[in-house]
């Protein structure tokens, strides 16, 4: 029900906007506009204001429309013929016309503006395993389960969760972790300084879930050891070494435990209707704390379908 609340909020918006954009351009032009609907159906509101337009809410959201004056509707109001649309010139027209779409176009900029400068983007703070005998198990998180806050901060990203954390382990405090499931508490000194300066989810023994993601690379970075053996966008990595990876965190701790040495790799490359691939490359490694870790140089596509469920 909320979902469908949601999508017929935005509905609306999007028609009153796009009528919007018409009504203004209208109005700019010297064009009476007799109506402005939003949805259709018998009115449930309408009021007219001084400039004679009529202002009307109806029950099916499905779209809406603004009645400009005609030269017909003008004969019958008294109304002047240069405030009629046939009245205006072809460049007039045009503008007042494509103002709804212009409009919606406007709209849509500004609202991916808005999350680019203000939203948060991330991983859900969503767990998706849990190491046997660790802090996390102790503790009573399960894997499926969501973190919803900490210390009664919200913390609806992987990030965000760890920052809170982070600041409670450092503390010396408990912390106390909100999911879906219920409230879990971390004990004092359950992590040390030094673990979380490390790592400090499989400090705690707790992974994010990544079922979402698949074997498939989303980018290739440029003169990777992944671009040196011919990876591309959209190859499905099937095999490393023999090794077939069911998730991109079994592929990515595959990788890591691979560094600087010579890995085969068994790709699937369906856009170009080739089947298996079998390459060779030398593995990059990196420094992660005090090890060497092995590095390949790609990044995950993001199942889209999956994400969304």
């Amino acid at each position: 029900m909320s979902a469908l609340l949601s999508f017929l909020t935005v509905l609306v918006l999007v028609v009153a906007i796009h009528e919007w954009g018409h009504y203004a351009a209208a109005r700019f032009f010297g064009v009476r506009v007799l109506r402005f609907s939003v949805g259709f159906g018998s009115p449930m509101f309408k009021k007219k204001d001084s400039a004679g337009t009529e202002w009307v809410l109806a029950p099916i959201p499905l779209g809406g429309y603004v009645r400009l004056l005609d030269r017909r509707s003008a004969a019958e109001l008294g109304e002047k013929d240069e405030r009629t649309m046939e009245a205006q010139s072809n460049w007039a027209r045009f503008v007042i016309y494509a103002a709804g779409p212009i409009a919606n176009l406007v709209l849509s900029s500004a609202i991916w503006a808005g999350i680019f400068m203000y939203g948060e983007v991330g991983l859900a703070a969503k767990i998706g395993a849990v190491d046997e005998n660790s802090a996390a198990a102790h503790a009573g998180f399960s894997a499926g389960e969501t973190i919803e806050s900490v210390n009664g901060t919200s913390a609806p990203l992987w990030s965000s969760a760890a920052a809170a954390l982070v600041d409670s382990a450092l503390g010396g405090d408990a912390a106390v972790v909100q999911t879906d499931r219920g409230e879990r508490e971390i004990p004092p000194g359950a992590v040390s300084p030094s673990d979380v300066e490390n790592d400090l989810w499989r400090a705690l023994g707790m992974h994010p879930d990544t079922s979402y993601r698949t074997q498939k690379v989303s980018i290739v970075i440029a003169n990777s050891p992944a671009a040196k053996a011919g990876l591309q966008s959209g190859d499905e990595i099937v095999a490393i070494d023999g090794i077939i990876p069911e998730s991109w965190r079994e592929l990515e701790s595959a990788i890591r435990a691979r560094p600087d040495k010579q890995v085969s790799l068994v790709l699937w490359r369906a856009e170009e209707g080739i089947g298996e691939i079998r390459t060779e490359t030398r593995m990059g490694s990196r420094q992660d704390g005090d090890v060497q870790v092995g590095r390949l140089g790609i990044v995950p596509y993001f199942d889209r379908a999956r994400l969304d469920e």
